[in-house]
């Protein structure tokens, strides 16, 4: 894929939970290291959290390896904004917004963006591994703690 810019990654899941207690679960102090496996997490906006994936390491509060987070925006009950790095690299953007579909029932969307200032080449391992992280882990996760404590 080289010389080929890599365009946003998007995903998307519907939860049978309703919009306010979805926004709750996506947001909340207690709920953010279940399915975003972050590290000093804060409801804060400038806020900086740690995405710890390595269990062992999230269980030891050890943010070596981790992803750093900065919380940038919070608009209630639809947007989460944070930004996405690892230390001395540009930071992406993720951008997490939740509809109302119908009565108990809401739909994320994720927007992953900021891959262009990357060399295509230089990053796609990561780039893959990142988009099946939001289908297949975290997104998944979300969906079943939201929806378990519903």
């Amino acid at each position: 894929m080289s010389g080929t810019a890599l365009l946003p990654i998007v995903a998307e899941i519907g939860v049978a939970a309703p919009i306010e207690h979805l926004w709750a679960t996506m947001v909340g102090g207690a709920e953010v290291p279940v399915w975003l496996g972050a590290l000093n997490y804060r409801e804060v906006a400038g806020s900086t959290f740690h995405m710890q994936l390595d269990a062992a390491r999230h269980a030891a509060g050890d943010v070596t390896g981790a992803v750093h987070c900065d919380v940038l925006l919070q608009q209630r009950p639809y947007r989460f904004n944070f930004s996405w790095y690892l230390p001395g690299t540009p930071y992406t953007l993720v951008a997490m917004t939740l509809l109302a579909e119908h009565a108990g029932c809401s739909h994320v969307h994720v927007i992953h963006g900021g891959w262009g200032q990357y060399e295509a080449a230089a990053v796609q391992a990561r780039y893959e591994r990142i988009d099946a992280l939001w289908t297949e882990r975290l997104l998944p996760r979300l969906k079943q703690t939201a929806e378990r404590t519903r």
